[in-house]
């Protein structure tokens, strides 16, 4: 599971070096190559949010098998993709498996580490947190200028591949089942609630006008009323 985690937060940073040269692949501005990076982030805090949900209502193998297919697949259509209208899905789905794998690395620690020793297992599993985006661009830019932008998808899809293969044996189910129910609207808001801050952040910074930057500030004040409470509503608190 520390894999998985670490796969996870890796691939979040892998795009970024990369975005130059898909802006010139497929001819698209900054702003609209930007989505692959503030797309991935929103969907992720919105699995990541519902995830007291998803174990309370599923297995563990089967989120696990689940994110790693998501990655997996997001990954081979990213490697394949003839479009930016292609690409962009692919790396939402990406987004979709990344936002299970972290809590569920979580899940599993605080479900099966005896309490003595939960500190120990806690830090490793922060060690892996923190190497991820240490190790992503590093590696991604290798890559990148090695083999070329699409290169920088191969490193998680076969990070995927490894930890659903030792998923099959490794991997038990621990945990009750309950039969939660997920606010439907709570996770519209939240979605909403991180989307209008992603794209008003970006038209921001864009700018150049301190009155433009005022109003982010105003934004970022207000932000709490909508994004932590429906996240808390969408996660049963």
């Amino acid at each position: 599971m520390y894999i998985a985690a670490f796969v996870a937060v890796f691939n979040e940073n892998i795009i970024n070096v990369a975005l130059h040269d898909i802006m010139a692949a497929f001819s698209v501005s900054a702003t609209t190559a930007q989505w692959l990076v503030s797309g991935y982030m929103i969907v992720k805090s919105i699995f990541t949010a519902v995830m007291a949900f998803l174990s309370g209502r599923f297995s563990m193998r089967k989120l696990l098998f689940f994110a790693c297919g998501c990655i997996v697949a997001g990954e081979v259509l990213c490697l394949i993709a003839p479009s930016f209208s292609v690409l962009l899905p692919s790396r939402i789905l990406q987004a979709a498996g990344s936002g299970i794998l972290f809590p569920l690395m979580m899940n599993v620690v605080l479900s099966c580490v005896p309490r003595e020793k939960l500190g120990l297992y806690l830090s490793l599993g922060g060690a892996c947190i923190t190497l991820g985006p240490a190790f992503g661009p590093v590696i991604s830019g290798l890559m990148c200028t090695l083999f070329g932008w699409r290169a920088v998808f191969v490193v998680p899809l076969v990070g995927g591949i490894v930890v659903a293969a030792a998923g099959v044996k490794l991997v038990q189910n621990v945990g009750e089942r309950s039969n939660t129910t997920l606010d439907i609207l709570s996770v519209v808001l939240l979605a909403a609630g991180i989307t209008a801050f992603r794209v008003f952040r970006r038209r921001v910074l864009d700018q150049s006008d301190c009155r433009h930057r005022g109003s982010f500030r105003r934004h970022c004040a207000a932000r709490p009323v909508c994004g932590p409470s429906a996240q808390a509503r969408a996660s049963g608190a």
